[in-house]
Parts: structure tokens; C-alpha cells; sequence
């Protein structure tokens, strides 16, 4: 006998990272190329590198359950840690493409954390994981949490730079 009530860790997860993504890419299309190189202050990110960042760590799938990684390796050199911000639009990917490889890579992620079970997410990452990051995590779960958390405040600060540019709702 089961419990229909019950929802498994890995479809509430599922759930979860598809609801906290879900108005990030439809929102960057929407801006200008001036918005979205605007840096919110000297020296920090603007939106392009933010949400550019963000397409390369939501393509978790390969560590979930071993699919094959979809964002081009390009994207590591332009977006990953310890990379700076670049002035221009011509430096980087269309943000329409970005948008799309995003959108791909949360439903490859939610595809991915659902055809794993519950138990397997104390085991190893499926594919290792980049030097950068082995230090921090080891197993799926792991991924799962760190790399959400990640995201999450990559939402966040989203939101905020939003709000200084003067779009989004009223709070």
C-alpha cells in the first residue's frame, strides 16, 4: 500500500527549480541591450554575464543522471567563475540564444531529476564535476542543493537590478 499523498524529494525538487526559473528567461528577452549591460554599480555584473552564468550552472543534468550537457563550452569561457563581465553585445552569445539554452537546460534538469529516484540522490555525481566545484559537492544531492541555492540568488540579484532600472512590479 502507498501513500498518494506522498511526492518524492526528487519531483518536489523538480517542481521547485522550475518554479523559481520560470519568469527569468522571458524577462531577458524583454530587455534592451543598453539594460542589460547596465552594471547596477562600478565594478559589478550587469545582466547579460548574470543570466549568462546562470545558463551555464542550470545545465545540471549531466551530473544528475549522466545526460549529455547542452550549453556550448564557449559558455564556460565567457560565464563561469572567476570570468569578468565584458562591455559589449558583441562579446556574447544572443540573448535570444541564451534565453532558449536556458529554458532547455531547466527542462532537461526537471527531466533528469525525475527519472532518478529518491535514493539516489546520496550517491556520486552521475559525470565528474568541474574543478571548480568538486571542492563543494560530491554527490547529487549535493549538486541539487548547492547549484539551486546558486541560482536561486542569481534570481535574486536579477530582481534587484530589475528594481533599479525601474521594471518589474511595485514592491
Amino acid at each position: 500500500m502507498t501513500d498518494e499523498s506522498f511526492i518524492p524529494v526528487v519531483d518536489q525538487t523538480a517542481d521547485l527549480f522550475q518554479s523559481c526559473t520560470a519568469w527569468v528567461p522571458k524577462t531577458m528577452r524583454d530587455l534592451t541591450v543598453d539594460e542589460l549591460l547596465r552594471r547596477p554599480a562600478a565594478g559589478r555584473s550587469h545582466l547579460y554575464w548574470i543570466f549568462g552564468h546562470m545558463v551555464l550552472y542550470t545545465d545540471i543534468a549531466p551530473f544528475i543522471n549522466g545526460s549529455p550537457a547542452i550549453i556550448p563550452n564557449r559558455y564556460v569561457e565567457l560565464f563561469d567563475f572567476g570570468t569578468r563581465p565584458k562591455d559589449t553585445a558583441a562579446d556574447y552569445p544572443p540573448i535570444a540564444e541564451m534565453a532558449d539554452l536556458f529554458d532547455r537546460a531547466v527542462e532537461n534538469a526537471v527531466r533528469a531529476l525525475k527519472s532518478i529516484g529518491d535514493q539516489d540522490l546520496v550517491k556520486p555525481t552521475a559525470v565528474p564535476l568541474p574543478p571548480g566545484l568538486v571542492d563543494f559537492m560530491s554527490t547529487r544531492y549535493e549538486v541539487i542543493k548547492k547549484l539551486g541555492l546558486h541560482l536561486v540568488y542569481h534570481v535574486g540579484q536579477i530582481g534587484t537590478i530589475l528594481k533599479i532600472l525601474g521594471k518589474g512590479g511595485e514592491s
